[in-house]
């Protein structure tokens, strides 16, 4: 069901076979009333359509939650890449109750400076029967930066290749990152789940 609402593929196939039949239909028979019904079936694609557009799914939710993060460790829309400004934007991605995650990325913003962060490759699994519900979020990070500061000359500017494994929390009607998150330089090759653990965030 949620596919349904992930993308408008399904519906648009739907109309458009619906509608082919009942046109071949009406060729044949040239009955009115398969007009009509062609007219039906469009109204109701159009209408399955901006369902879909007006329904955002968990995933998609969390897409965006990873979209907003990224624009902040970049620090899309700040006057400047600095911690002062970065560090609250990236903070109202975190649940207020990850403290442990809110301490780590001020750390390290403290330290290090994004010039570019997206995302792909996320596969999610909400489990509603946790309170508040949660996802297990995994998905592949390209992360490029350099040292602050006096870091500057010693860590250069490169990019990171990174395997995400993150537990998102639903509070108040949004998905917010919390404690629960791994990470680690991403290899080629088959992904060895035993091999996050560079940070478990537990």
């Amino acid at each position: 069901m949620t596919i349904l609402f992930e993308t408008p593929v399904p519906v648009l196939l739907a109309g458009l076979m619906a509608t082919a039949i009942l046109a071949v239909f009406y060729l044949n028979t040239r009955r009115r009333g398969l007009l009509i019904g062609m007219a039906v079936v469009a109204a109701l694609t159009a209408g399955g359509v901006a369902l879909e557009r007006s329904v955002k799914t968990d995933r998609e939710q969390i897409s965006e939650l990873l979209d907003r993060l990224a624009a902040a460790l970049r620090a899309d829309g700040l006057e400047a890449n600095t911690p002062q400004l970065v560090i609250p934007a990236v903070y109202e991605c975190i649940s207020p109750t990850a403290a442990r995650t809110r301490l780590l990325a001020k750390t390290n913003l403290m330290l290090v400076e994004i010039h570019g962060a997206k995302h792909s490759n996320l596969r999610v699994e909400v489990n509603r029967l946790t309170s508040p519900p949660t996802a297990e979020a995994r998905f592949d990070a390209l992360v490029t930066g350099r040292g602050r500061g006096r870091l500057a000359d010693m860590v250069a500017e490169r990019m990171y290749p990174l395997e995400f494994v993150v537990v998102i929390r639903q509070e108040d009607g949004r998905w917010l990152i919390g404690d629960d998150l791994r990470w680690q330089l991403k290899t080629f090759g088959d992904a060895d789940p035993d091999r996050f653990g560079f940070d478990t965030g537990r």
